[in-house]
């Protein structure tokens, strides 16, 4: 039995991992000029991006003080204006509908409505 430690390097073994070697320096040949195109155009593109953002910025910094400005001509306005105001007093008529009778049973009471609702259903005595 090969322990871990007593492992020997068999000759395919060491061909596959020279033919490995060969083929990662392969790829690696290939993909570093994309990786750099890659790099090249990230570096060309932040600059740009971070421009449309202090435009952008600058745009709502630019909104935020004209805001500000009108406001305060506003403010100005109203505080200086001439304070005339006058104030008119309608007086309304009083109606009086004539409910000045007084029953003597409380609220809980009633049977008004319905002596008037079944009237025509009551025996005539």
């Amino acid at each position: 039995m090969i322990s871990f430690v007593e492992y020997r390097v068999h000759r395919s073994d060491l061909l596959y991992l020279i033919v490995a070697r060969g083929k990662k320096k392969k790829i690696v040949k290939s993909l570093l000029p994309i990786l750099l195109l890659l790099k090249l155009k990230a570096a060309a593109l932040i600059p740009i991006a971070l421009g449309g953002l202090a435009l952008l910025a600058f745009k709502a910094l630019a909104i935020g003080k004209i805001a500000l400005i009108i406001s305060a001509i506003v403010g100005l306005q109203k505080l200086l204006a001439n304070k005339h105001q006058s104030y008119e007093v309608v007086a309304h008529p009083v109606h009086s509908y004539g409910h000045e009778e007084h029953h003597d049973h409380h609220g809980w009471a009633r049977s008004g409505g319905s002596d008037l609702a079944y009237n025509a259903y009551k025996p005539s005595e």
